[in-house]
């Protein structure tokens, strides 16, 4: 028996489909890995994010520690403020969420507790805020999950503790607010900060892309093994 040689028809059309193959595999991986690389990306926005409303809460907090020893400077939770009225830390970090929230940005942020101020006690936290909360008070310092919201865009929710500082904890354990814990101590968890920060349309956008190119990419490779390759052996 004499072994066939092959053609330079078929060694070309035999190298267009390894080629072809190869494309598809990089494609193949790369789709597997946009969405790790994608939720990394996010999260380092909302990490960003998060310590800038960290930052704004606690220079606030610090501004308005000198001003609570001055007897005519009253603090207060209404909205519209009187002369010599001052927003409590949480108040204004709260009205300052409302307006970010109102621009409709990519990103918005929010805090809350399960020991809420009378202004907030109708406001119940769903299940990723409670173990946000519990796992926070545990001693992690970060606690964030990526969603995946059929009726609206893909984002993170990035969370990070309210500490209580030495200088809130009078006020906090005051009587008058009505709070259910009253024996709060510098250090306890009073809250959480989160940050909600939306996927890039344009990365949605990418990924989708790469779908679109590997099913192009899988169809020319089924042509080529089965019609054109056999076709150019036969001819």
């Amino acid at each position: 028996m004499t072994r066939q040689q092959i053609s330079f028809a078929e060694f070309s059309a035999l190298l267009l489909l390894v080629a072809l193959a190869v494309f598809a595999g990089n494609l193949v991986f790369r789709y597997a890995n946009i969405g790790k690389d994608l939720e990394q990306k996010t999260l380092t926005n909302a990490r960003i994010v998060s310590s800038l409303t960290a930052a704004a809460h606690q220079q606030y907090g610090k501004s308005t520690s000198a001003l609570s020893k001055l007897s005519d400077v009253r603090f207060t939770t209404n909205s519209k403020l009187q002369p010599r009225d001052v927003h409590f830390p949480a108040t204004f970090t709260r009205n300052l969420s409302e307006k970010i929230s109102k621009l409709k940005l990519a990103s918005s942020f929010n805090i809350f507790s399960d020991v809420p101020f009378g202004t907030q006690a109708d406001r119940k936290l769903d299940g990723f805020a409670k173990q946000a909360l519990n796992r926070l008070r545990g001693g992690e310092k970060e606690v964030w999950q990526f969603f995946q919201d059929q009726d609206g865009p893909d984002h993170i929710r990035h969370t990070t503790p309210i500490v209580m500082r030495e200088n809130c904890v009078a006020c906090h354990n005051d009587p008058k607010w009505n709070l259910a814990k009253r024996d709060w101590v510098a250090g306890d968890i009073r809250g959480v900060r989160e940050v909600r920060v939306e996927v890039p349309t344009a990365e949605t956008q990418g990924q989708n892309a790469i779908l679109g190119q590997l099913g192009l990419s899988v169809m020319a490779l089924c042509l080529g093994t089965f019609v054109v390759f056999p076709a150019v052996r036969k001819e």
